[in-house]
């Protein structure tokens, strides 16, 4: 990629965000100039300093030269550091704003995304490739104004005091600009590396501090210490490399300057011999080239960290152009009015690139009503959750809520009437109310404590000596698993979401646990459409009804024998329900398949 067109990503990517921060910016940019001009006016105070005070020996023209002097660094100075503040906050103020834009997309994207894209590199394109991009589009637009400013004010000063020393020095300019922009080309590729391989770092260590329990439980914390150090090992060879072609880009310019400032130096002293200069001509001459040479290898070099900072960007844009697969309605339909039902019609689905997962699977969950989910694991149970969030959309057929496809509502209303409680809960690292708060933080006082009540949180509660003010810890390792699973439901329910699906709920808990986990659930409210998905027969049997999914087909539900309301049924008196083969859905073979024996 050229520069110009580096320079047009990055800057392009970051317009937009500068909305709010401009005046810092340009504030910043234009102190910078002056801070240059204040820069050139101090060099030449100082060659005065030279021929009118020093070589001289005149005491008599120190005081107003030393003041002169002393006013234009301070402008100088107060110029230079207003300027990088001001270039700090503008600059600081768009990273923040691209950052929490890159953080918005990032999680309004459906699960797809996630199963795509690791979390450790995702966390790299959040932090240090906006880094990147903003050091490049800020910091370096700011450089590159300050160089050119500098180029043209230096040479023209140098040109301006000995044309003929002028040509001297800048006769080695093109070999710097040659060698700095081949240099150039090696820095980016290096930069590249190191950035790719410190986020495989990241995802190393992501991976293996969320799964460090498995990991002590099953004796892998050898092997994710060897494979972490096997990948820092990487990563710091990749930023030695980034630091040793920096170290010879920055060493092709001072070795410019000094060959050049000895090239000064020799005309210099022939010309002062013939008295065709002065020593305070030479000093400040030399004073401007050694000012001159850095801005040409900033801008020499500039071509290789908008390079780097282009592949920072492509990561960025990547994810502000990722296909949403489950994207917004045209035209939003109103949410269904409740209580309202959750009804799957003959919905196919497969994962991208594997097989099919759901074959034309049609079933409804009334409100009021319970129905258990059971079948062997891979049958497909998580994903009609899935499904029934629109994490995805189905391959074929539709998901209907309050008879409305969920293709047609807005994802606020999904959310806000679809409410799914994971096998594995995430808490916050805060308070049990302030976790059940969660799902709607405006909810008064007293919706809070019914939905706590419902799920028998008060009684858990009442064990610690905080009580609801009790921190749950990171990831809510504070509470048991029942515990969480509680806090999870009465988020839930405090959401108000008339349809509510509890993925393997029990998964874990101790018999104690589940006993009373069946009890819950029948005494929740009799409004919502729950979808109980489990393994334990225990557990299901609590529900309405049952079906079985069995190679991602339904194959069996209840037969339509009168059952006891589940309201006044208690664990212990709950029924065993008979399960007989019905035949297929709507799309599936005319033969009725059998579900596990287990399940009848």
């Amino acid at each position: 990629m050229s520069t110009s067109t580096s320079i047009r990503s990055s800057v392009a990517m970051m317009a937009p965000y500068t909305k709010g921060h401009r005046f810092a910016i340009v504030s910043g940019i234009i102190l910078g100039i002056i801070a240059v001009f204040g820069q050139a006016a101090a060099l030449n105070v100082f060659g005065k300093f030279i021929d009118d005070v020093i070589v001289p020996a005149d005491f008599s023209a120190f005081p107003h030269v030393a003041i002169l002097y002393a006013v234009i660094s301070v402008a100088m100075i107060a110029s230079g550091c207003v300027s990088q503040v001001a270039l700090a906050s503008g600059g600081e103020g768009v990273v923040r704003s691209l950052r929490s834009e890159l953080f918005r997309r990032i999680m309004s994207m459906p699960a797809s995304f996630f199963d795509r894209n690791e979390p450790g590199d995702l966390l790299t394109r959040i932090d240090s490739d906006v880094d990147e991009v903003e050091v490049f589009a800020v910091s370096g637009i700011d450089t590159a104004a300050n160089a050119v400013f500098q180029v043209v004010v230096f040479t023209g000063m140098l040109v301006w005091l000995d044309p003929e020393l002028t040509l001297v020095a800048l006769v080695i300019v093109p070999v710097v600009l040659i060698a700095t922009k081949l240099l150039g080309r090696r820095m980016a590729a290096v930069e590249a590396e190191a950035r790719r391989r410190a986020s495989n770092l990241m995802g190393v260590a992501e991976q293996s501090v969320n799964g460090e329990a498995d990991a002590r439980a099953f004796g892998w914390v050898g092997a994710l210490t060897r494979r972490f150090d096997e990948e820092g090992r990487h990563a710091q060879a990749a930023a030695v490399k980034e630091t040793r072609v920096g170290q010879v880009l920055e060493a092709v310019g001072i070795l410019a300057v000094v060959v050049a400032a000895l090239a000064v130096i020799g005309f210099g002293v022939y010309q002062l011999s013939s008295r065709t200069i002065t020593i305070g001509t030479l000093t400040i001459f030399l004073g401007f080239l050694m000012e001159l040479y850095e801005p040409i290898t900033d801008l020499g070099s500039l071509g290789a960290s908008g390079a780097a900072a282009a592949v920072s960007a492509g990561r960025i844009n990547e994810i502000f152009t990722a296909e949403n697969t489950t994207p917004e309605p045209a035209a939003p339909g109103p949410a269904p009015a409740t209580p309202t039902d959750l009804r799957f019609d003959a919905v196919t689905f497969s994962y991208p690139g594997r097989a099919r997962v759901l074959d034309a699977v049609s079933f409804a969950v009334r409100p009021g009503e319970v129905v258990a989910l059971v079948g062997d694991s891979g049958a497909g149970k998580s994903t009609i959750a899935r499904l029934a969030h629109r994490d995805y959309d189905p391959s074929g057929g539709r998901v209907l809520l309050g008879g409305r496809d969920l293709r047609t509502l807005c994802s606020s209303t999904v959310t806000g009437n679809v409410a799914v409680v994971n096998q594995f809960p995430a808490l916050l690292d805060t308070t049990i109310i302030e976790n059940v708060r969660a799902a709607r933080p405006r909810a008064g006082r007293d919706e809070v404590d019914s939905a706590i009540r419902a799920v028998g949180l008060d009684d858990v509660a009442a064990a610690f000596p905080e009580g609801l003010e009790t921190q749950v810890g990171p990831h809510g390792r504070g509470l048991s698993g029942g515990q969480r699973e509680r806090v999870a439901i009465a988020r839930a329910l405090l959401c108000r979401a008339p349809v509510l699906i509890l993925d393997e709920p029990t998964n874990g808990l101790d018999q104690a646990s589940v006993t009373d986990f069946t009890a819950m659930i029948a005494a929740l409210p009799g409004d919502r459409a729950i979808l109980l998905i489990t393994h334990d027969q225990a557990v299901a049997r609590c529900a309405d009804r049952l079906l079985v999914l069995s190679h991602g087909r339904v194959a069996a539900q209840p037969t339509p024998t009168p059952l006891a309301p589940r309201r006044a049924m208690t664990p212990a008196r709950l029924p065993r329900r008979a399960l007989a083969p019905v035949a297929s859905q709507a799309g599936n073979s005319s033969t009725p398949v059998s579900p596990p024996d287990r399940w009848l």
